[in-house]
């Protein structure tokens, strides 16, 4: 094995480190659309809701 292929096998592998950060920076979208979503939920009324509450 040469010193080069030894060099690029070194720098391919990633340390526990920063596969958190990575996780972390690729978790924040997904996280982010789901408090969205939850929101968008609280905020729009139900079909149910909107028929008990209609004047039909």
């Amino acid at each position: 094995m040469t010193k080069a292929s030894t060099r690029v096998n070194d720098s391919q592998d990633m340390s526990w480190t920063e596969v958190l950060e990575l996780s972390k920076s690729y978790l924040k979208i997904p996280l982010a659309l789901l408090f969205i979503e939850a929101i968008y939920w609280f905020i729009t009324p139900t079909i149910e809701y909107t028929r008990a509450h209609s004047n039909k």
